[in-house]
C-alpha cells in the first residue's frame, strides 16, 4: 500500500487536524476570510511564480502535453490553471460556491498506469474518463450528500496529467492541483463527501487515506 499515494485537501479548519469538518457562514466576512488566507498562506502562495525564480530554467509549459522527455524538466503548474477557484474571488467562499482544493501527495517514482481498455475503468467514472489523466470524483457517501452534489465542477479538469509524473525529486516540483467547485449546497445539511483518484495502480483505502480523502462540510 505505500506505493499507492494518498490525496490531501484544503481547507481543514481544524487547528490540530482531528476534524475534517468545515463549518462556515457565508455572510460572515471575517470567516470568508479567514478560509481564504488559511488556504493562500498555508498551501497555495508556494505555487506563485516569486516562488519560483532562481528555479524557472528547469520549468516547462505542459498545458498541451510534455514536449520535453527529459525527467529533471518540471511541468509548471500555475494558480490560474484553477480559476475561478482563486485568492482574489474568496476561492468561492463568499458566493456560498466553496473551492476544495485536492493534491496527491508525492512518492518517489511512483508513476500512473492506463487502464488497459475502457472495460477495465471503474462505471463511476466511465463518462469522464481520458487516457493519461489521473481521474478525480467527488461523491457522497450517503443520499442526501448525493442528491445535494448535483452540481459540481473541476479546474483545470477532472482529474491530474501524468505529464506531473513521477515526480524523482526534481527542483522546484510542484504537485499539481485540481479545484473542486461545489454548487448550490443546501442550507444547515450536513454534507458527507468523499474525493477518489483513480489510475490502474491506484489503491483506495479510505482508514489510511490512500487513493482518497474525505470531509464535512455545512453551510450555516
Amino acid at each position: 500500500m505505500a506505493w499507492t499515494p494518498g490525496v490531501s485537501h484544503i481547507p481543514i479548519l481544524d487547528p490540530e487536524r482531528k476534524s475534517t469538518l468545515i463549518r462556515y457562514v457565508r455572510s460572515n466576512e471575517t470567516q470568508v476570510g479567514m478560509i481564504r488566507e488559511m488556504m493562500y498562506q498555508d498551501f497555495l502562495s508556494g505555487y506563485e511564480p516569486a516562488e519560483w525564480t532562481s528555479e524557472n530554467g528547469n520549468f516547462i509549459d505542459c498545458t498541451e502535453g510534455r514536449t520535453d522527455p527529459d525527467i529533471e524538466k518540471v511541468c509548471e503548474f500555475k494558480l490560474d490553471y484553477i480559476r475561478p477557484c482563486v485568492y482574489e474571488d474568496d476561492y468561492g467562499w463568499w458566493e456560498g460556491e466553496p473551492c476544495i482544493i485536492l493534491k496527491l501527495n508525492r512518492i518517489n517514482n511512483w508513476e500512473p498506469e492506463n487502464y488497459e481498455s475502457i472495460d477495465e475503468v471503474p462505471e463511476e467514472i466511465r463518462d469522464v474518463w481520458k487516457p493519461d489523466v489521473i481521474t478525480v470524483k467527488c461523491f457522497g457517501t450517503d443520499p442526501v450528500t448525493n442528491e445535494s452534489l448535483a452540481d459540481i465542477a473541476y479546474y483545470p479538469q477532472q482529474g491530474w496529467s501524468f505529464d506531473y509524473f513521477p515526480f524523482v525529486g526534481q527542483q522546484g516540483y510542484k504537485s499539481p492541483l485540481v479545484a473542486v467547485q461545489l454548487f448550490n449546497l443546501p442550507h444547515r445539511s450536513l454534507l458527507f463527501i468523499t474525493c477518489r483518484a483513480y489510475t490502474k495502480n491506484m489503491i483506495h483505502h479510505p482508514v489510511y487515506g490512500l487513493g482518497q480523502t474525505r470531509f464535512e462540510i455545512i453551510s450555516d
